[in-house]
């Protein structure tokens, strides 16, 4: 049994995972976010920018598409850009906040910073359109995955 435990600090509160979660989540944020609106230049996008793109905004391309890591090591989120793509997949922006979802055990989280290779496998990340980014009705947030190859 897996004896981990991880403490993480959100930016609005405390999120505890146990001991055999499987799945963890979390919010990466890349600036400090003020009353949900973020203006961050060089290609980011806004909250503003993603509703006015409506209906062009229909999906996420994570790049990289995969990461090897060894155990102990750890993958930044910072060297991970989310980009929100049309439905021809052409790039509209990046996105500055994204949230994460950890399928597997090969890793874990650390908040706000990676994931970390905890034992060798694969972990697939799945990276998804954070609320404060995300105005449509008529479908879900867009989900994109990496894929997390965990090495000895």
């Amino acid at each position: 049994m897996n004896t981990r435990r991880t403490s993480l600090l959100l930016v609005v509160g405390l999120f505890v995972t146990g001991p055999a979660v499987a799945a963890q989540d979390t919010t990466v944020t890349r600036r400090t976010v003020e009353h949900g609106v973020m203006r961050v230049r060089g290609g980011m996008l806004t909250p503003g920018d993603t509703k006015a793109l409506g209906s062009r905004f229909t999906g996420l391309r994570a790049i990289p598409d995969s990461v090897s890591i060894r155990v102990g090591q750890i993958a930044l989120f910072d060297s991970i850009q989310v980009v929100a793509v049309d439905s021809s997949g052409r790039a509209l922006g990046r996105l500055p906040v994204f949230n994460t979802r950890v399928q597997g055990d090969a890793g874990s989280l650390l908040l706000f910073r990676g994931i970390q290779g905890d034992k060798p496998g694969v972990t697939i990340l799945t990276l998804t359109v954070a609320r404060p980014f995300w105005f449509r009705t008529d479908m879900a947030p867009p989900a994109t995955q990496l894929k997390v190859t965990v090495h000895e």
